[in-house]
């Protein structure tokens, strides 16, 4: 016999689950989240429980621009280490929206640029590096 991690009354073996460290009764098995009856699978983290769906909510990946988590089977672009929600995928200068098949391009920090965009941004930091490079120049 045990104490129940979430009710602290005692309970019987028959009605006994184990979830992680925690002990549970069966009718305390619910999400901490949303309190729903868990069924099928669960999730526990920090002595929390979750079900599927609000366990990705709080720890599964998310938005590189909006920095907001994906719903399950979300369509999503991802580009290299960077995940972005389809409406996020967009220009960060002009905000036009990437879709399949336009140019774009990236900064070093995972910034989006549609092309015309990349180009400018190109041609700045060129321009830059050419003026420190004649600043440090020695004669």
């Amino acid at each position: 016999m045990a104490d129940c991690s979430r009710c602290k009354t005692i309970i019987s073996e028959d009605t006994l689950i184990k979830v992680g460290d925690l002990l549970l009764h069966e009718a305390c098995l619910r999400c901490d989240i949303c309190y729903q009856d868990m069924e099928g699978s669960c999730y526990t983290k920090y002595g929390q429980l979750y079900c599927k769906e609000d366990y990705y909510k709080m720890f599964g990946p998310r938005c590189f621009a909006c920095e907001n988590s994906f719903k399950l089977n979300e369509e999503i672009r991802t580009l290299g280490e960077y995940r972005f929600h389809l409406e996020c995928f967009k220009c960060t200068t002009c905000e036009v929206l990437l879709e399949t098949g336009m140019k774009f391009g990236t900064s070093e920090t995972g910034h989006l640029f549609c092309e015309p965009h990349f180009e400018n941004m190109k041609n700045v930091v060129k321009t830059e590096e050419d003026d420190e490079e004649e600043e440090n120049k020695c004669e």
